[in-house]
Order: structure tokens, then C-alpha cells, then sequence
């Protein structure tokens, strides 16, 4: 899953609607239903899911090494490895997915039958519009990407959130002190935290969230991420 979200340089703070898995077995399905809320927590996401195949999140393509596989067939490796790139969508997701398990694969090329080693052959995989994909010895982890108003305001509070920690780091306050917080922030951040207050408050114990100039005494830093620009000062109560 974290394969998954960095391969699309998503930040771990920014929320995600849906993770979706392909396992290979099914036992393997109940553990994941299981463990649902724990890898969403983890991974960030709203849901979990589990799919029998991951033909709609992703495609896949084969590259044969010649400096490999070139070398253990010599003579024969164009035509093998034109039957590797050119094969039938089906015969090209099998031979994939199954070096991608870390198993060999054998291709029959004008009567004559090849074996190639997952170090023989590259597999290259496409993720669909709107996912990020990792796959792993036949385990696929999805991400779906497409960010919603309400997902990238929750990103932004989550951002704002961690700053009000930073200044209370700064500042020394106890972890069980509670605070005032003002801020000045840019438009979109600003109606982030308008939409999240409650959650940003419960998280930094601020017992008020304004947005003002900073106050008289109050410890305060300016920060800049996500395109945003915010002035925040955390005073003790």
C-alpha cells in the first residue's frame, strides 16, 4: 500500500478514498476483511476492499533482457522475445503475473519450447487511470488516486494539524495543555479549516480556533505547503 501511494507521490497525510487488494489465496481475503481498520488507519484511506482480479487497475507488458536472456539463447532470443512482447493480452498477463511470483514461464515459439527466469525478463505494469498500483510476488495493493473537495480539504487540515504541533514543540508546552490558536491563512486552507475545525481542535487540544493576527505573547511560525501559505500562534491557556 505505501509501494502503492509513493509510486504516485502522494503524501501519507493526504486521504485517499479506497485501498483495493488481490491476494492469492482465500483465506488470504478473510485476514484483510479482518484487519480492515487497522490498514486503512495505516494507510490512510477510507476504505478497504478485496477483488478476485486486478484487470481493471492494471495492465502489463513484458521487456526481455538481452543482456540476459539475449545471452542464454543467443540466435534464438528475437523471436522469443517478440513472442514476449507481441503475445496475446492473455498469455502476456499470465507469463507476467507469473514472474511476477518469482516463478519461471515457459513460451513455445515455432514448436521449440523456451524457459525464461524472472531475471530474464522485465515486467512492466501500467496502472489504470485513476489508481496507483504495486504488485508484489502475485499481491496487488490499489490506491484510487481521484481526490475529492472534502479529501484534499482533510489533507490540508491534517497539514495545518501538524504544524500547530510543531509550534507547541517549540513553544514546550505540555502534551496535556490545552491552547488558543489564530490563524491568517491563503483561501483554499483557510475554508479547509473552516470545514475541519472540530477535528483540528480535538487533535491539538485548542479550546478556540481563530482566524486573527497573532496574539499578544503567543508563539507563532509561518508556513508555506500544498501551493498554501499560513500564519499560525499557539498560546497556553
Amino acid at each position: 500500500g505505501h509501494a502503492a501511494r509513493n509510486s504516485a507521490s502522494l503524501k501519507v497525510r493526504q486521504p485517499l478514498a479506497e485501498a483495493v487488494f488481490v491476494v492469492r489465496y482465500p483465506a488470504e481475503q478473510d485476514v484483510v476483511h479482518a484487519l480492515a481498520d487497522t490498514i486503512a488507519e495505516e494507510l490512510n484511506v477510507k476504505a478497504v476492499s478485496v477483488v478476485n482480479s486486478a484487470d481493471e487497475m492494471v495492465s502489463y507488458s513484458l521487456n526481455p533482457l538481452p543482456q540476459v536472456l539475449g545471452r542464454a539463447l543467443k540466435g534464438d532470443f528475437p523471436k522469443v522475445q517478440k513472442a514476449l512482447r507481441e503475445g496475446d493480452l492473455a498469455d502476456v498477463e499470465h507469463w507476467a503475473k507469473t514472474l511476477l511470483a518469482g516463478e519461471n514461464i515457459t513460451v513455445e515459439v515455432d514448436g521449440q519450447v523456451y524457459e525464461v527466469t524472472p531475471e530474464q525478463c522485465e515486467v512492466v505494469q501500467s496502472s489504470a487511470e485513476g489508481y496507483a498500483v504495486a504488485e508484489d510476488y502475485g499481491y496487488v495493493a490499489a490506491l484510487a488516486t481521484a481526490l475529492t473537495l472534502e479529501l484534499e480539504q482533510e489533507g490540508l487540515a491534517r497539514e495545518f494539524v501538524r504544524r500547530v504541533q510543531t509550534l507547541r514543540k517549540e513553544a514546550d508546552f505540555d502534551i496535556s495543555d490545552h491552547i488558543t490558536v489564530t490563524y491568517q491563512a491563503s483561501d483554499n486552507l483557510k475554508a479547509a479549516i473552516a470545514s475541519f475545525a472540530d477535528y483540528i481542535q480535538a487533535e491539538t487540544l485548542a479550546n478556540t480556533l481563530t482566524e486573527d493576527a497573532p496574539a499578544n505573547g503567543a508563539h507563532s511560525g509561518t508556513f508555506e505547503f500544498d501551493d498554501e501559505t499560513v500564519t499560525i500562534s499557539v498560546l497556553q491557556v
